[in-house]
């Protein structure tokens, strides 16, 4: 069975839920908002205005879990990692958060290296000690 799976994530402001869909910027629309469903885009509304800061792209899928930009990677407990886009390689990789060097080689490759021994959140949950519980972003298996 094919699955579409949302390119975007982002805490939803009005009860920092995390969401799932589309990225809609418009300078007609004050916030940022993630659309779950493109038909019938319309006005009103709906409640999926999101905070700017917490909006990730999906990067793909590793181990069963799905990685987003701006999601922190921690490597046998201790090693902290970013996940970022890097334009002068154009791929997805991994920004040390200590010292912001951005490595070169595609996250794919590394994840796929070490397999089972890397650990994944959100970057609000990991910086901000923000208590969300994991709200919505459990790191189940894809199916």
């Amino acid at each position: 069975m094919d699955h579409i799976i949302a390119p975007y994530r982002g805490r939803r402001l009005s009860d920092g839920e995390w969401v799932y869909g589309y990225l809609f910027q418009s300078s007609d629309f004050p916030h940022t908002m993630i659309i779950k469903d493109m038909e019938g885009l319309h006005a009103p509304w709906p409640d999926v205005s999101v905070s700017l800061d917490t909006v990730g792209r999906l990067v793909g899928i590793f181990d069963g879990r799905r990685v987003y930009t701006r999601d922190i990677i921690t490597f046998f407990g201790h090693f902290r990692y970013e996940v970022v886009y890097n334009p002068a390689v154009g791929a997805f990789c991994l920004r040390e958060t200590k010292s912001g060097d951005v490595g070169t080689a595609p996250i794919g490759n590394i994840l796929n290296a070490i397999s089972g021994h890397w650990e994944l959140m959100p970057r609000d949950q990991s910086d901000n000690h923000i208590n969300h519980k994991n709200q919505g972003h459990e790191q189940k298996p894809v199916e």
